[in-house]
């Protein structure tokens, strides 16, 4: 992958991340678990799991991008730049974990 898509992916790793450490555990620590695979497509695919508070990230509705900045609110565009920036994104509950898995293409930028 070129270095700009590399860029691109682990700015969407560590929005990911940060989402999970900021949010899922409230109350406390916890784990999350990363799995990183190639499908037979070539692409990468990545699966972030955390025993945290079930949270849907693609329930959020996009954040108004076209508003000046002053009028816009405040956070909103991590999940944002994860759905742009990737071919594909799902999230389910299984059991009592949150897994959000991220798909990435070879696309050049």
């Amino acid at each position: 992958m070129s270095p700009d898509r590399v860029g691109e992916i682990e700015l969407v790793v560590e929005e990911v991340l940060v989402n999970i450490i900021n949010y899922a555990y409230p109350g406390g620590d916890g784990d999350v678990t990363v799995t990183c695979d190639a499908d037979t497509a070539g692409q990468v695919v990545m699966t972030f799991i955390d025993s945290g508070a079930a949270f849907d990230p693609l329930a959020l509705p996009p954040p108004d991008i076209s508003a000046d900045i002053e009028s816009r609110t405040v956070g909103g565009l991590g999940v944002f730049f994860v759905r742009e920036l990737s071919e594909a994104v799902a999230y389910a509950r299984r059991g009592d974990t949150n897994q959000l898995t991220v798909t990435f293409g070879r696309r050049e930028t």
